[in-house]
Parts: C-alpha cells; structure tokens; sequence
C-alpha cells in the first residue's frame, strides 16, 4: 500500500471551493492534468469518466472509477481498479474541503491510497502523481480566490 496526501488553505468558504471543484465542465480553463466527465450532482454509487494527463505526457490515462462519496462542500472520493479485481491495482483517491478561520477559508486535503500487487512498481508514477496533485490544488486555489 502506498499513500499521497497533499493539502492547500484556500481563503474562500467550502462551498466556494466545491462549487468551483464540481464544475467540471470548466476544470481545464485551470488545469490540464485532470477531466472529469460527469454531472455536478453526481451521486456515490454513479461511474464517471475521468481522464489523466500527467505533465509531459501526449496521452492521458482514462478510467471508470466509481463514487464512492459525493457530499457538496465536504468531500469527494472514487475508486479506481484495474481489470475489474483488487488483486492487481486499486485507487482511491479523494478531496475533503474543511473549514478553516470561522469557514471564512477551506482546507484542501486530496490525496489517494493505492494498493494491489503493481504498486510496488509504479513509484515513479506516484511521483508523479503527488506533483499533479499540489499543482491541481494550487491551480484550484488560484481559481477560486480570483473569482
């Protein structure tokens, strides 16, 4: 098992910050590492579509993942899995949103735990992963306190 957790205070309200998180339509004017194509009312259980473009990439990655929590100003998470087992890869990667300073700003804490027999052999690639994290959140940061 290998975890990532990254975290950012953003001086904007939760719900500032999610509303700005959940617009996926408008993710890439801020980032380019990650889409997500699903409703901004997605719901734990539903299956979105999520394409990865780590940086120096031509490719990006896509997947499946399922919903596991969806709680408006709170917390999102999916969960990943290669080949429809856990035996091999699993991800479960998450955004909680906390108040901070009288829920006058927001802790960002995003992160993923990955597990299964392959993460022994993907330490560069997580890695990368924690880089595209801290610039996602310093990109939604940006996002959110200029608006």
């Amino acid at each position: 098992m290998k975890n990532i957790e990254t975290e950012v205070i953003i001086n904007a309200p939760p719900q500032k910050v999610w509303k700005a998180f959940v617009d996926f339509d408008n993710l890439p004017q801020w980032q380019s590492w990650l889409t997500v194509r699903a409703s901004p009312e997605v719901k734990s259980g539903q299956t979105i579509d999520i394409l990865l473009k780590p940086e120096g990439t031509k490719t990006p990655m896509q997947f499946k993942p399922t919903v596991l929590t969806s709680e408006p100003g709170s917390e999102f998470r999916w969960r990943g899995r290669l080949w429809n087992t856990d035996t091999f890869f699993v991800g479960e990667h998450y955004f909680r949103f906390t108040p901070e300073q009288g829920g006058k700003a927001t802790k960002l804490v995003h992160g993923e735990v990955f597990k299964g027999w392959l993460v022994p052999l993907l330490g560069g690639t997580i890695s990368q992963a924690h880089k595209e994290f801290e610039r996602f959140n310093q990109g939604l940061k940006k996002q959110v306190e200029s608006n």
